[in-house]
């Protein structure tokens, strides 16, 4: 996939382009994304709601900006 179709998804499934992807290698970013979408985002034993506030907790406990 295109760097540009990827940065396109993630913008039309997130409404903004994460800083710590927009910086990412094109090959890192297909593997990122691909991971995000198929893991995180998601329903499992957690619904992606659920995931979603635990990593905006864990990134506020070490002051990430998420």
């Amino acid at each position: 996939m295109a760097r540009q179709d990827i940065i396109n998804d993630i913008e039309a499934t997130l409404g903004i382009v994460p800083g710590f992807m927009d910086g990412m290698g094109d090959m890192i970013l297909e593997h990122t994304w691909s991971f995000l979408k198929d893991f995180l985002m998601v329903d499992t034993a957690l619904s992606s709601k659920t995931k979603a506030l635990i990593g905006i907790g864990a990134a506020s406990t070490f002051r990430c900006d998420y």
